[in-house]
């Protein structure tokens, strides 16, 4: 005769998680996020046509390319979009009026560029505020620009040890900073990944030459053979415990053996270079054959949290074998390829285009169009896209889908 269970092996079964998680989770679904740029909205959208939806906390999105494609004049676009304010006096701006964090590991961010791209999203406000509403004066402005700077928290790692430890005390940071704990996270960026990809790879020779001929049978420390294991796993606590929209820029380094035949054009994809790192492209199969055409990978989606995340679980994927399950998932990817800059008036000498004080009529002709490439794993969908980076703007053109 078979003995009924005993009260704590009922509890046992019953899944249970922190009240940070649940509430991570809820956000993923009723908190969808708009990245104004439409090429990427449109993509996100039509990929559930019956309910179109944007971009959602929890989200994923890996940026990239090769050296000048644009990944950084991207990430520019979307912190401004999460500083902005959702809207004034019912004139519709855009933002999430969140907090965003970069965390800047290449040294390259520029506040007064993001100044600017800010003032110049900000004074549209000029052209669109209807008269019937109060007039939007320079020290409106201006006390909207400088909420907006206040949301903005950058942090500069050295390292990648440097990396994953701040994201771990990222939370916390969170929670207990003044100018931040009445705001919700609503974007972590990473500028870039691959900043100390060359360094980690030294370290790892470094031990091999030191070591002699104990390399051949020692393993190899986990410190120096997966740093990225540490940086990973830490991003994933952090969209637990906050889920922010996750954007990650990376190097183009390895181009695929066969580029994305989109009909008039070929695209060049990249391998990736990062280990541990998702990968969800990176299959025989998957890189030979064409956006439209190829198979859709045998991989979790991203549409539903499981109710108790383990280590090493996506608090918004369901559970898997812990063999075959990533710490998470991309959700989306957006390929970038090298700039087409429109050249420079024959009239000007290499001094004026090396210098730092031309004339604003000088500079301000000039503009650089970026092209990339939207792909979602799981879906034989592509989205194309480009945009134009002025001086004191980037400008989105419309989306085309192959």
């Amino acid at each position: 005769m078979e003995s009924f269970p005993t009260a704590d092996e009922l509890l046992v079964q019953v899944p249970a998680e922190s009240m940070q998680t649940l509430l991570a989770s809820h956000r993923h679904h009723a908190s969808p996020l708009g990245s104004s740029i439409p090429a990427l909205d449109d993509h996100v959208s039509s990929l559930n046509s019956q309910q179109p939806t944007p971009l959602r906390r929890g989200d994923v999105v890996e940026i990239q390319g090769p050296a000048a494609s644009g990944k950084s004049h991207l990430l520019y676009h979307l912190l401004t979009t999460c500083v902005l304010p959702v809207a004034h006096h019912s004139v519709c701006i855009g933002g999430w009026e969140c907090a965003a964090v970069l965390l800047d590991t290449d040294g390259k961010f520029n506040i007064k560029r993001f100044r600017r791209l800010l003032t110049s999203r900000l004074s549209k406000l000029r052209v669109t505020q209807d008269t019937a509403l109060p007039a939007v004066d320079d020290q409106t402005l201006e006390d909207i620009l400088g909420l907006c700077l206040s949301r903005l928290h950058v942090f500069r790692p050295s390292s990648s040890a440097q990396l994953a430890a701040t994201l771990v005390h990222l939370p916390d940071y969170h929670s207990t900073h003044p100018s931040l704990r009445s705001h919700e996270i609503g974007l972590l960026a990473i500028d870039s990944l691959s900043a100390f990809y060359w360094g980690d790879r030294f370290l790892v020779e470094q031990w091999r030459t030191t070591s002699g001929n104990a390399a051949s049978t020692t393993p190899i420390p986990t410190e120096l053979a997966s740093p990225m294991r540490h940086v990973v796993a830490a991003v994933q606590r952090v969209r637990a415990l906050r889920g922010p929209l996750t954007v990650l820029t990376n190097w183009g380094l390895n181009p695929s053996k066969r580029p994305a035949d989109l009909g008039e054009q070929a695209y060049p994809l990249y391998k990736q270079h990062l280990h541990p790192f998702p990968a969800p492209f990176d299959t025989t199969v998957a890189t030979a054959l064409p956006p439209r055409i190829r198979p859709v990978p045998a991989q979790p989606q991203t549409s539903a949290g499981p109710v108790c995340p383990t280590e090493g679980q996506d608090a918004f994927e369901p559970s898997g074998s812990s063999e075959t399950r990533q710490l998470f998932s991309i959700t989306h990817h957006i390929t970038l390829y090298p700039s087409l800059a429109e050249p420079y008036p024959a009239s000007l000498t290499l001094s004026e285009i090396k210098g730092d004080s031309h004339p604003s009529s000088v500079i301000a002709p000039h503009t650089v169009t970026h092209q990339g490439l939207v792909r979602t794993p799981a879906s034989v969908l592509a989205t194309r896209f480009a945009f134009r980076v002025t001086e004191d703007d980037i400008v989105f053109e419309p989306s085309a889908e192959v």
